[in-house]
């Protein structure tokens, strides 16, 4: 079973209301992405024409490969202060962009947090990573 097919049944805890979060966060800063104190580009580049892009430069380079190496995910279990961190983490709601109206924000993450995990604890599985290793 692959780690996006992962039931919710399986996990532990409730998972992170994240739609209800970025619903949240985009009621604060509208519908566009922001990163740092500009807007995100609507269309970013597919996956897999960036990785054969940067394997052309690798190559031209003189680099062989890649060795592929895959990390598979895991299951995390977070409190509601870990979630909150987490969303103010990302550069698309860092607590700046906010302004005085992060407080807000806060009061309302955490109103989402408590009726999706009374307990306060929330499971996430983890995207597993690829890392991709060139040789000269």
């Amino acid at each position: 079973m692959s780690s996006t097919s992962l039931s919710t049944a399986l996990l532990p805890h409730p998972r992170p209301p994240r739609q209800e979060i970025d619903d949240l966060v985009r009621s604060f800063l509208g519908p566009r992405r922001r990163a740092g104190h500009g807007i995100l580009p609507e269309v970013a580049a597919a996956d897999e024409d960036l990785g054969a892009r940067e394997g052309e430069v690798y190559r031209a380079a003189g680099f062989t490969g890649p060795t592929r190496i895959e990390i598979p995910g895991h299951v995390v279990v977070r409190s509601a202060d870990d979630v909150v961190a987490s969303v103010f983490s990302l550069s698309s709601a860092a607590p700046h962009l906010f302004g005085d109206r992060v407080g807000d924000v806060e009061a309302g993450l955490r109103q989402l947090l408590a009726a999706a995990g009374p307990d306060g604890r929330f499971s996430e599985q983890m995207a597993g990573t690829t890392v991709d290793v060139w040789r000269r």
